[in-house]
């Protein structure tokens, strides 16, 4: 079983890339390959000396730029772990289960139920084969609340690991808001898609 473990980042300030890299550090000791896909911030040698790959794009938006480093993925395994997300606890490898998608649980998060957690998700090769990858015509939002709902019939959230997610902390990093026009375009465009 090999892990590929994708982090797209966007790293614009000296705090964004130390996340990052203190992120990318945390993984690379079970990657079989680190894949770093930067969209249009900084170029960090440190982030580049870390990574086996590292892919430099200008402002793709989160969804190509997940797609685009999710392309070059060789493993079994794909994680596909936002830049501010850690593992608090748990085995990594009870992530990896055949022929399902998993997230892990998420600590201090009320969500109820069971979901996608588009911060941290897994997905087998012969999935991502046969489901595809998120829809780019949501450029930043709902592109993962859109491959939940293809997927979910395979989804499985795995409570046996715990991550830690600094929620929006690229956003407050950047002083923007959560809801802007961008937000309202891809909330219209996934609305269209679900009906």
């Amino acid at each position: 079983m090999t892990i590929s473990v994708v982090i797209p980042c966007y790293t614009l300030n000296r705090d964004l890339e130390t996340m990052a890299f203190n992120c990318a550090k945390g993984y690379k000791e079970f990657a079989d390959q680190l894949i770093i896909s930067e969209d249009g911030g900084r170029q960090s040698k440190a982030l580049q000396s870390l990574a086996d790959m590292y892919i430099y794009h200008d402002n793709f938006g989160f969804t190509e730029n997940v797609n685009t480093a999710w392309k070059s993925a060789t493993g079994d395994y794909v994680f596909i772990v936002n830049s501010d997300t850690y593992i608090e606890s748990g085995n990594y490898k009870d992530l990896c289960v055949p022929g399902h998608v998993t997230s892990p649980k998420m600590a201090g998060h009320t969500r109820p139920g069971v979901f996608l957690n588009g911060a941290f998700f897994v997905v087998p090769k012969e999935v991502q084969e046969e489901r595809g990858m998120l829809d780019q015509s949501l450029k930043t939002y709902y592109s993962d609340d859109d491959y939940y709902e293809r997927i979910k019939d395979i989804f499985l959230q795995i409570d046996s690991v715990v991550i830690r997610h600094v929620y929006g902390a690229t956003i407050s990093c950047l002083g923007k808001e959560w809801h802007n026009k961008e937000a309202e375009r891809d909330r219209e465009i996934y609305r269209r898609v679900k009906i």
